[in-house]
């Protein structure tokens, strides 16, 4: 569930699953890049590049607004082939890296050799990417033709002009504002070219420690009037956040200060404060300050009646990941409220879901689970973070959760896959199962039976014996466990390596000292181990191969199994201090 950030207008713009196109629209190649190239140098054309990721949402907007449109589709079949790849799929990778694509969209113009000349990023209606195919055919637009130039040592007004645009929509704002700034050097003084130099300072983000910006600020009131306060004050905001996020970036409290201090000697006291608090905001968001970034926040949310569903939702998703003071998580939940009455849309209901679900709300949490679901289907995308709230809220005993989720497991499924997908709703049903067991509730334990036989008609066998181990477990019935667990683990052909280890490890705590189970046990670790070794079944046959005088065996495999646990980040102090005791039989 990402949420995506609003400080800076890239991240808004750059980062999905794909709508077919019209074919009315653009006809893309179905080979290779390289094939695309040869067609190119076949016809004279260049290549328009589209390199998006699968679950990219300006990639799905791309395909689902402006690659379809009929005047889009005339002009880049006649000027261009056209292709686009999936950058993490195919030869996709190998394209990334020549071209350096780790955004999407990423938009390339290529000759028919493969090299680049011009580039953009992120979503374009069918207006604005028509006057990008435009700068793509020129040569006096195009963002790698005129950085060669540039490289090259020409100081040219209108390279200095061309390329500070280009170089900004090509996301190469470090080179936009240095280009600006010679821009200034070179030709500020000269009245013919000052209105196009502020026009760019109002446009692109130049360098707040530059002359044309400084230029700016020592001049609002003519920036103002020639064109307006919105705008103005608009890319002022937008070079100080810039600036602000390379300082977080680098943990650079000295740049941070004195960009909080360019504000408060720029702006009056009142127009300063929200400024300063998005800025703080900003800070302390990227470099993990949470609890400063939540004590900005519940002053200035409040103090300034934001009604930015976008930003509201944003304040409130951090608190949901970062946040577990009840009162600061109740204010929370009262922006992310207001952020689905402003406009309702599935980041919003996911959000406001994910906090009534920390807060224990989960009636009400469910409700908005089912409305971001809803939108995220209708789009196209199966919401596993938005199901995992309902999974979780099922672990916490709400059983509406529970069912709500048994009727999406093919959904589940389909995004991650048969064992994931297996392996947490297991958890969660074998709670159940364990909790109906204390309860002595059995009419439960046929219910939950029920839900696996519809949900799960392939794992049938393995979890009715699961579940009804787990009621047994939980119910303390030692010996209906044992006679469901040996029907189960003795059955030829037998290869769950997890319902082995379960028993074979609840043999060993309940068993010590029986020498016929706790042998047969040790079959069904072993077995376990050779059909998929990890740390939990090393655990358990180690385990068992003390219990049963076997410490030599007991000390090697107890030793493979901490080091599995090293090497896949998991806890192994039980196993450490099984191995103590083992060694202490050694001696």
């Amino acid at each position: 569930m990402l949420k995506t950030s609003t400080w800076i207008l890239v991240l808004s713009l750059v980062c999905g699953t794909l709508f077919a196109q019209d074919q009315t629209g653009i006809q893309f190649e179905t080979g290779t890049l390289k094939e695309a190239l040869a067609k190119a140098e076949k016809e004279g054309k260049l290549v328009f590049l589209d390199g998006y990721a699968s679950w990219c949402g300006p990639c799905k907007k791309l395909m689902k607004e402006t690659f379809p449109d009929k005047a889009v589709g005339e002009f880049y079949n006649k000027n261009f082939v056209n292709i686009k790849i999936d950058m993490e799929k195919g030869e996709g990778p190998e394209v990334a890296e020549k071209y350096g694509i780790d955004r999407y969209p990423t938009l390339y113009f290529l000759d028919a050799k493969g090299n680049p000349l011009h580039k953009s990023m992120g979503f374009k209606n069918p207006q604005v990417f028509l006057m990008f195919g435009e700068s793509g055919k020129d040569p006096d637009q195009q963002y790698f033709t005129l950085k060669n130039r540039y490289e090259k040592g020409e100081k040219d007004a209108d390279l200095f002009y061309n390329l500070t645009m280009s170089a900004f929509n090509a996301f190469d704002q470090d080179l936009s504002a240095k280009v600006l700034d010679k821009f200034y050097a070179e030709f500020g003084k000269k009245k013919k070219y000052r209105s196009q130099i502020r026009n760019l300072t109002v446009t692109t983000n130049p360098d707040p420690n530059g002359p044309a910006f400084m230029d700016m600020l020592m001049n609002k009131d003519s920036f103002i009037k020639e064109f307006g306060e919105k705008r103005v004050n608009k890319r002022i905001s937008s070079v100080l956040t810039n600036q602000v996020y390379k300082a977080s970036k680098d943990h650079d409290h000295d740049a941070f200060n004195a960009t909080l201090e360019m504000v408060d000697n720029n702006y009056a006291v009142e127009e300063a404060k929200p400024i300063k608090a998005n800025l703080q905001m900003l800070f302390y968001q990227n470099t993990d300050h949470w609890n400063d970034y939540a004590n900005v926040a519940m002053e200035a949310v409040p103090a300034f009646h934001i009604e930015n569903g976008n930003k509201l939702n944003e304040v409130a998703w951090n608190f949901y990941e970062h946040i577990d003071d009840p009162k600061q998580l109740e204010q929370a939940l009262c922006w992310a409220k207001k952020s689905v009455t402003l406009e309702e849309t599935y980041y919003n209901s996911d959000t406001y879901a994910a906090l009534l679900y920390k807060t224990n709300q989960y009636d009400e949490g469910l409700t908005y689970v089912q409305k971001a679901a809803k939108y995220a289907l209708e789009d196209g995308t199966i919401p596993v973070e938005t199901f995992n709230l309902a999974l979780n809220g099922a672990l916490n005993d709400h059983e509406p959760s529970l069912r709500y989720m048994m009727g999406r497991v093919d959904e589940y499924q389909t995004e991650e896959g048969e064992e994931v997908t297996l392996s947490k709703f297991s958890k969660v049903l074998s709670h159940h199962a364990f909790n109906a067991g204390k309860d002595k509730k059995e009419a439960k334990l046929n219910d939950l039976l029920g839900l696996t036989r519809q949900s799960f008609p392939n794992q049938q066998n393995m979890m009715t014996a699961k579940l009804s181990m787990n009621y047994y477990q939980g119910a303390g019935e030692w010996k209906k466990f044992k006679a469901i667990a040996e029907a189960f683990c003795d059955a030829d052909g037998q290869e769950d390596w997890y319902m082995l280890n379960y028993a074979a490890w609840e043999y060993y705590l309940q068993e010590k000292g029986n020498e016929r189970d706790l042998s047969k046990a040790l079959t069904w670790a072993k077995k376990s181990v050779e059909l998929n070794e990890n740390y939990y079944n090393l655990d358990t046959y180690a385990a068992l191969l003390y219990a049963t005088g076997d410490y030599k065996g007991a000390n090697e495999t107890a030793g493979k199994a901490i080091q599995l646990a090293k090497e896949s980040d998991l806890p192994f102090e039980e196993t450490v201090q099984l191995m103590k005791q083992i060694k202490n039989k050694l001696k």
